[in-house]
């Protein structure tokens, strides 16, 4: 714990920070608050952590710097009053990553507004890098273009996609972040059904996502009139495949916000195998494009929460069940959907059947997906297979609590639950490898530890306590907050950072943030049930 003295120049040194005018003046309060906590003996871990406590560094940092790493490295190399800052420039990458979504996994890309006619080119080199030979043109649009090329090093056919340059300072800085975030997204995602991540580089200042090659056609282009249409049985095969993938990046704490048939892909196989593709507009922890901007599709695909920037993995829930809708008849889902996006109620279940024949069953599970309300469609993706295919998931039969988070299902049979970031010290002292998620019982208390590496998720954060038969939620005075989405709009429940909040009453299904930030939404999304039977159709 800091001493008061320590304590007290850490606030000075955020007060300092809120008034700098420029990104100089900024690093330079930094440098000298740097330094005074050294001469304090500090070491360089704590003082990192004093930095990553400084709520307004973010802003700050994001405003003066226009939210680009490169002009923070070109202070710090031309500005001589700083030097010790260069030991701290991870941090800033870090938080600026954390708190306001800029990538560091990818090399940031620069381009003065000066330059960006010339870079105004249709076509890659002929050999990107000296290893992949363009062939082709076979994809464009607003945002970029993709080109068909040849790995020489493999003899592989692979797809490379290149941001869309058109003078447009704004537009382009949007259609190149979205292929960083795609490229970061894709990095961290290994799926049969999900376009793989082969390559990334940065040629003439523009970034290039190289990704497999796949031979085959879009949905929308498979299906062009209702004539079109998939039968029941090809449709939950395809589904099957299509839900597996979602399930799996659900999973990885992504959500792709852009789910419709233009990114699914059928592959020329006669197998019905997919890809989903296009993860541009996708979130990854606070990994995303610019809040709000472009993430919205036509044909009513588009949750209407997300429309207004409250999205979730529920969102892409809305989005599986329109395109189930269209592979059956298709049309598409707004046209069961009067009003949209400003529904109230779900489809009717005779306004679904109306248009083909479609059974009972397959009808409830597009009512249910299609439901305004998030809380009220399937919790996770794999359930909507599960009643497609009226199988019974045996969790069904139990009337044990239930927290869902990343990859991990864990039953709840105490009257406390802590959740709370994995400290190095829990990871010293577990007999066995850390997974994503680590659970442990004291007592009445279940605590679950998620390893975050951003630390954005504070050691304790959160509590869920039960009283008779109901359940609580209060954020333990968490840094960065909690969220409880509520009527299709995120409920920050935070009193103040180290004072916890009130108890809050959680309805008998929760979706909850661990951090939220009015600005890039949901951190880490989690799911409690206090009634796992009411997840069925």
């Amino acid at each position: 714990m800091l001493s008061n003295e320590i304590e007290e120049m850490v606030k000075k040194l955020r007060e300092d920070i809120k008034k700098s005018v420029s990104i100089f003046q900024l690093l330079i309060v930094l440098e000298h608050g740097i330094e005074n906590l050294e001469n304090k003996g500090l070491k360089q871990s704590d003082i990192e952590t004093a930095l990553r406590s400084i709520d307004i560094l973010s802003s700050q940092l994001a405003r003066l710097s226009s939210c680009r790493i490169d002009i923070i490295d070109k202070a710090l190399r031309k500005d001589p009053r700083i030097k010790k800052l260069n030991n701290y420039t991870h941090i800033l990458v870090e938080i600026l990553h954390r708190d306001c979504g800029i990538q560091t996994t990818a090399p940031a890309v620069s381009i003065p507004q000066q330059r960006y006619i010339a870079l105004e080119q249709k076509t890659p080199s002929n050999l990107c890098t000296g290893r992949y030979e363009i062939q082709k043109l076979i994809g464009e649009g607003g945002m970029g273009a993709v080109w068909l090329a040849k790995d020489i090093h493999t003899n592989n056919l692979v797809a490379i996609k290149v941001p869309k340059i058109t003078g447009n300072p704004i537009k382009d800085d949007l259609n190149i972040k979205k292929i960083m975030v795609e490229a970061e997204v894709l990095k961290n995602l290994d799926h049969p059904n999900i376009v793989k991540y082969i390559d990334y580089f940065v040629e003439f200042q523009k970034p290039h996502l190289v990704m497999e090659y796949i031979d085959g056609e879009h949905l929308e282009k498979k299906i062009k009139t209702p004539k079109d249409a998939f039968d029941e049985r090809e449709t939950i095969k395809l589904m099957k495949t299509l839900v597996d993938a979602v399930d799996y990046m659900h999973s990885k704490n992504v959500v792709h916000r852009d789910l419709k048939p233009k990114n699914i892909f059928i592959i020329n196989d006669s197998s019905l195998n997919i890809k989903v593709i296009d993860f541009g507009t996708a979130k990854f922890y606070h990994s995303q494009i610019e809040y709000g901007e472009g993430i919205y599709s036509p044909g009513g695909y588009t949750a209407p929460e997300q429309l207004r920037f409250m999205y979730s993995p529920q969102s892409d829930i809305w989005s599986l069940g329109g395109i189930l809708f269209y592979i059956l008849t298709g049309l598409h889902p707004i046209s069961i959907l009067p009003g949209y996006p400003n529904v109230t109620t779900p489809p009717n279940i005779e306004n679904i059947k109306q248009f083909k024949d479609i059974n009972q069953n397959i009808a409830k599970v597009i009512k249910k997906a299609l439901d305004p309300n998030p809380i009220n469609r399937y919790l996770r993706a794999r359930d909507m297979i599960k009643d497609l295919i009226g199988e019974t998931d045996l969790f069904e039969k139990t009337t044990k609590p239930k927290i869902m988070i990343l990859d991990k299902e864990i039953e709840i049979e105490v009257d406390r639950v802590v959740i709370g970031r994995l400290t190095q010290t829990i990871i010293e002292t577990s007999s066995k490898s850390i997974d994503k998620v680590v659970t442990r019982i004291e007592g009445n208390n279940l605590y679950i530890y998620i390893n975050d590496e951003k630390s954005y998720i504070s050691r304790l954060h959160v509590e869920l306590i039960r009283k008779e038969n109901d359940w609580y939620l209060r954020d333990l005075g968490s840094l960065n907050k909690t969220a409880v989405l509520e009527g299709g709009e995120w409920k920050i429940i935070h009193k103040q950072y180290k004072i916890p909040s009130e108890l809050y009453k959680l309805s008998s299904r929760a979706i909850i943030s661990l951090g939220y930030d009015v600005k890039l939404g949901p951190y880490l999304v989690l799911t409690f049930i206090s009634s796992p039977q009411q997840q069925s159709v």
